[in-house]
This record gives structure tokens, C-alpha cells and sequence, in this order.
């Protein structure tokens, strides 16, 4: 990173840009200090976001969702909530989150509820999946029985 960039990243204002910084260098500690500094639904937006680059998906989730009780309209935060819950395979948590995106008219909304159907998608085929294989286990588990019995009953003759 150039040095003027470096000094006007440090200089700058905005918590958001030294949040950046610190994440990009690997310091989630220092970033979540950073980010402590912000207020209202940006403060939420940063801390979601390098809690998520830190890999607590579930914390990120958790800081997400608590911004969005106070400010129910950002897209930052409904974009995080919506990212998070489709990164953690929850189809319709990631659904409702892109639909209200999708409801604010927000241009990143048809990507977001195009992934979160596709995951419902496959959480149903999963579904669908274990039934059968529930079924076809019940069977072959019946014909053991059903085989272990004749057996026993030949072999006394």
C-alpha cells in the first residue's frame, strides 16, 4: 500500500476506512475496536461485517440482526444478514432477508433471493433425499429380518 494512501486511510474520518485497513491486515481485534467508534446502524454495519471476515459467521449474524431492530430498512445490514444466512445454509432465514431487500426495491435483491431460492431448493431435494433413504433402510433392515428368520427356521429343520 502507497504511504499517501496509508496516511489518508489513517487520517480520514470515517471509522469505516480504518476498519478496512485493519481488516485487510488481519487485525479483527483492532477493527472491532475501530468499529466500536461508529454509531447507530454504520457501528452495527462494520462490526457485522469484520466479525464476518473473521469467519463468527453466527456473531456477525447476531450483530446484523440487532442493527436491524433499530434501523429495519438498511441494506447494508439486510445485505450482511441476507450473506450470512445463506453462507450458513438457512434457505428461508437468507429468503426473508433478500425480500425485504427485494421490497426496498434494492438493485442487489434479485441476486440475493435468486441464491436463497436455489438453496431451498436444495435443502428440499435433501430432504426428500433422507425420506427415502429412511425408507429404503426400513426395508432393507425388514428383508434382514425377514431372511434371518427363514434361515432359522431351515436350519432347525
Amino acid at each position: 500500500m502507497s504511504p499517501l494512501l496509508l496516511c489518508l486511510l489513517l487520517t480520514s474520518q470515517d471509522p469505516s476506512a480504518e476498519v478496512g485497513l485493519l481488516v485487510s491486515e488481519g487485525d479483527y481485534a483492532g477493527a472491532l475496536m475501530a468499529a466500536d467508534e461508529a454509531e447507530g446502524a454504520e457501528r452495527s454495519l462494520l462490526i457485522a461485517w469484520t466479525r464476518h471476515h473473521a469467519g463468527d459467521l453466527q456473531g456477525a449474524l447476531d450483530e446484523a440482526a440487532a442493527g436491524l431492530e433499530s434501523h429495519p430498512d438498511h441494506v447494508g445490514l439486510l445485505e450482511q444478514a441476507a450473506w450470512i444466512t445463506g453462507s450458513l445454509h438457512r434457505g428461508e432465514e437468507s429468503m426473508r432477508f433478500a425480500q425485504r431487500l427485494d421490497a426496498l426495491s434494492h438493485p442487489s435483491a434479485p441476486a440475493f433471493v435468486e441464491d436463497a431460492s436455489e438453496l431451498l431448493s436444495v435443502s428440499e431435494e435433501v430432504r426428500a433425499a433422507k425420506t427415502r433413504a429412511k425408507w429404503v433402510l426400513g426395508l432393507v433392515s425388514a428383508l434382514a429380518i425377514l431372511i434371518g428368520r427363514w434361515g432359522m427356521g431351515s436350519a432347525s429343520s
